[in-house]
């Protein structure tokens, strides 16, 4: 036995030694920068890995021998060279020299905002995300202090260039996210539902978005999740406002995060007295599952899964009469489920494909109407990208949305009842083709197809964009496009046959970007057809309903980011001049609509005190007034709301590097912000309609978290970066 054994040990000790081969090393520019995300592998085998944020790479292989070991990275010429597997090996030291003529050194910027690590000329970064101060930690809310938006402190949804909330879509690594919001009744803002810091990019387009991009009228807001996370950690979180524990598990291809975080606003609202009263403070429960796989051919599996499940109680204003209140229940159940797969196939070309789903059941009891809303959309992609660097992209795609919407309505004033349901199919094919004219002239042309199935409708949306660099550090871009949205499923299940609403873009851009300094400023024309109108107070009359509405939308943004003249400092600038009318829903004339304000302004300070380990902010918002309609008044829309200041402030304190200390305050000075004015449904017995102002609901918002991670190198923190 013992003779057995030493022969099985001499024959397959040489394949043991071999299978244990490891090749490491790291990934720079000809700069001697990492290069993040580089495929390496050995030529015609599944033996492989990617690049970290470090440039830096390891993996095992069973071959040996004379092998070719290869390199690849969209934006850089392949590296190959052979290498042998039998000698010992030392780290590789790789540089790739960049591909001439990039779309990426010449950008089409033109209605585009990205937050990005990996792009040197972006205009923010994932950190100021979570480190603004006023947007306590809500995408939408750092979104808001960009030109392009205006402030509509009632709803704290984003608001796009004369355009409603509904008009911008959101996006998780290129996959539909649904009703993103999280629960609110009417005049209270809510929040998105999923936290910044699950995220590592942000790409955010206030107009001519790629033709990817289907179903959205005025933007995108599109969010990346990490591929692979530095190393195993745990994440603690204690908050005024509810905890939350998370944990990421590394391996070496595959990475599993789970967080569980729960909120609740009772001893908030004990502390801080609130206008509303409350029966029942809001309280959400939520659980996210991530899981991320790099497969050996060179691929990437994304799965992203996350639930909430939300409740409050409350006494509003009624709608019928404003002077008396009527209690207030809402509940919601919600589950969104994304998962992709990406593959390079080759040196030029790329598969993606994705499949995401929403499920939202609301149950809601307004005192004039009892509600019962269940929702599931479902969203599959496929496409493959073409990308050889130096002359041409080409992007060529399909995409196939679905909807299922049920609504049951219990309207008491009236003494009605209303109930139906309905499913829409809405498939499209996509192509996009980056063309490189000169080294200083690039762009990029799209065609999307889309079939409306309760319409059956064809829609075809082509948009094209164009730069020119001016400069060493100057562009400008133009961007102009077709842009289609099925109406709201709240009309479309009275009047199924309401055919598509329509938006054309005319976008013009300059941008000058050197060293740690951004300058853009912005002109755009927005042209409104098909915007759904009805009339009359019998809501569920079909025949009430058509695509008989209009408007337009211009203006003029500006942004100026410096982080370099002032020592420790990082500051931006924003400017929005909006001049927009429509003619819409119950509108009777063409007019301003009430969310939309002609001047915004924000100023966002940042300073890192590195002898106290801190980072103190604040952030300036001014917004011009707003319209309203007073049905007292013989005009419409002629009411005009105050405008709206705020200053806000925000500190983080490191206690030590892996514990943070963070406190915010929204409105500083106290002032007391009205957003409009609530009346009554019915007037009284001399004609008059009583109205109330719609206030926030306290003076500030404060918050305070204590935020500790727990790793192998007690290096790392929730701000990454701080």
């Amino acid at each position: 036995m013992k003779i057995h054994r030493l022969i099985y040990l001499i024959i397959f000790l040489p394949a043991l030694v071999y299978g244990q081969i490891k090749i490491k090393g790291e990934v720079r520019d000809l700069n001697d920068q990492p290069v993040t995300g580089a495929n390496v592998y050995l030529l015609n085998t599944y033996d492989g890995t990617s690049s970290d944020e470090k440039g830096y790479f390891e993996f095992e292989t069973h071959q040996t021998g004379l092998q070719e070991l290869v390199v690849s990275v969209i934006g850089y010429t392949s590296w190959q060279e052979e290498i042998n597997l039998g000698h010992p090996l030392t780290s590789f030291l790789i540089q790739v020299k960049e591909e001439p003529k990039r779309l990426d050194d010449l950008v089409i910027s033109a209605g585009l905002f990205e937050a990005s690590d990996e792009n040197k000329s972006v205009a923010l970064r994932p950190l100021d995300i979570v480190t603004t101060a006023g947007a306590t930690a809500d995408i939408p809310g750092v979104m808001n202090t960009l030109p392009g938006t205006q402030t509509v402190g009632e709803q704290g949804r984003l608001f796009i260039r004369g355009g409603e909330s509904e008009e911008t879509k959101n996006f998780i690594d290129g996959m539909l996210v649904d009703q993103a919001y999280g629960l609110s009744p009417g005049n209270i803002p809510s929040r998105m539902r999923f936290s910044p810091f699950l995220f590592s990019g942000t790409s955010f387009s206030t107009g001519g978005y790629s033709a990817e991009y289907g179903q959205a009228l005025s933007g995108t807001l599109v969010l990346k999740t990490d591929d692979t996370p530095v190393q195993t950690q745990t994440d603690l979180s204690l908050m005024s406002v509810g905890g939350s524990i998370a944990h990421t598990h590394k391996w070496e291809r595959r990475s599993v995060f789970i967080e569980s975080a729960y909120t609740d606003l009772t001893p908030y609202f004990f502390l801080i007295p609130q206008h509303t009263e409350w029966s029942k403070a809001p309280s959400t429960w939520q659980n996210t599952l991530m899981y991320r796989e790099k497969l050996k051919n060179n691929g990437i599996v994304k799965i992203f899964y996350s639930n909430d499940y939300s409740s409050m109680s409350l006494n509003q204003p009624s709608w019928i009469d404003v002077t008396k209140s009527a209690p207030v229940t809402m509940k919601n159940k919600y589950h969104h489920l994304n998962a992709n797969y990406e593959s390079f196939l080759g040196d030029s070309w790329k598969l993606y494909a994705g499949l995401s789903g929403t499920f939202s059941k609301t149950d809601a009891d307004l005192n004039i109407l009892r509600e019962h809303e269940n929702q599931s959309n479902m969203h599959g992609k496929v496409y493959v990208n073409y990308d050889k660097g130096n002359k041409i992209g080409l992007k060529i795609g399909m995409d196939h949305y679905f909807l299922y919407y049920q609504k049951e309505m219990d309207l008491f004033y009236e003494n009605s009842t209303f109930e139906d349901a309905f499913n829409e199919w809405l498939p499209g094919l996509f192509i996009e083709s980056d063309f490189y004219l000169t080294e200083k002239l690039v762009g990029r042309i799209g065609l999307r197809l889309e079939h409306a199935g309760l319409a059956d409708q064809f829609r075809f949306s082509p948009r094209i964009s164009l730069a020119y660099k001016t400069g060493k550090f100057s562009q400008i871009s133009f961007a102009s496009g077709i842009f289609s949205q099925r109406p709201d499923p709240a009309y479309r299940i009275i009047q199924p046959q309401l055919n598509d609403e329509l938006a054309f873009h005319y976008i013009f851009n300059y941008q000058w970007v050197k060293e740690q300094r951004t300058f853009r400023i912005e002109c755009y024309h927005k042209e409104y057809k098909y915007l759904v109108t009805f009339e009359g107070t019998d809501l569920f009359n079909p025949s009430l309903y058509s695509n008989g509405g209009y408007g337009f939308a211009r203006g003029i943004d500006v942004f100026w980011r410096d982080s370099e003249t002032f020592r420790n400092v990082d500051y931006w600038l924003s400017y929005s001049f909006l001049d927009t009318e429509r003619l819409y829903e119950n509108y009777p004339v063409a007019s301003t609509p009430g969310f939309a304000s002609t001047h915004n302004l924000s100023l966002v300070y940042k300073h890192f005190i590195q002898s106290i380990r801190s980072q103190v902010g604040s952030t300036f918002t001014l917004a011009s007034p707003r319209n309203y309609h007073n049905p007292n008044s013989e005009n419409f829309n002629s009411g005009s709301i105050p405008a709206y200041y705020d200053l806000s402030f925000n500190y983080s304190y490191l206690i030590r590097t892996n514990l943070i200390l963070h406190f915010s305050m929204t409105n500083v000075l106290g002032l007391d912000q009205v957003f409009g004015y609530q009346y009554s449904m019915i007037p009284d017995e001399e004609g008059f309609y009583e109205s109330i102002p719609v206030r926030q609901q306290a003076k500030r918002f404060i918050f305070l978290g204590l935020f500790w991670t727990i790793s192998k190198d007690r290096e790392a923190n929730q701000l990454r970066n701080l």
